[in-house]
């Protein structure tokens, strides 16, 4: 095998070994997401949710307790119009866990595509979860995220123990 096949072969089997890891890492975080739903043992310690130019960064010990909370007391079987804006949360957990999951917002709650449940394969909404009676800081987050794009563009809420904050962020303005 002459020089130029062999980095070839290296470059495809490297391409190969880090797909299979970022498979597999993904699917482990989503393993222990549905474990600590089915345990009632879920404990999210941050999370953040993306795309559409916005931003949500999340680590207020209240609103990730509440939030845990809302996934292991609603089934996610509630109806709610969660088919408006499509986002990626990715939720930390506490034992270091990490997931990442597709995540329609709607008026009152938002849902959650979770690959185990998704039938279609095709990032349909498996788990629905309703905000009517959510902390106002949960509230708060789910209006940020249906502002218009006018509106929402360029911003990222950060919500942590000291303080609420909007600030700009111009990377998010990509063409």
């Amino acid at each position: 095998m002459n020089k130029k096949n062999r980095k070839i072969t290296i470059g495809i089997f490297l391409l190969l070994a880090l797909s299979a890891f970022a498979w597999y890492y993904s699917a482990r975080g989503e393993r222990s997401f549905l474990e600590h739903l089915e345990n009632k043992t879920l404990k999210i310690e941050s999370f953040e949710i993306t795309y559409k130019q916005r931003k949500v960064e999340c680590s207020n010990k209240k609103v990730c307790s509440s939030l845990s909370n809302m996934f292991i007391t609603q089934d996610g079987k509630s109806t709610c119009d969660c088919t408006l804006l499509s986002y990626k949360i990715k939720m930390k957990f506490n034992n270091r866990q990490e997931f990442i999951c597709p995540m329609y917002i709607g008026r009152e709650g938002f849902s959650l595509s979770v690959s185990k449940y998704d039938i279609y394969g095709e990032e349909h909404p498996t788990h629905c979860y309703n905000l009517t009676e959510a902390i106002p800081e949960l509230k708060a987050i789910l209006n940020f995220l249906n502002l218009s794009i006018e509106d929402g563009r360029g911003k990222v809420l950060i919500v942590n123990d000291s303080e609420n904050k909007v600030v700009f962020d111009k990377s998010l303005l990509s063409p």
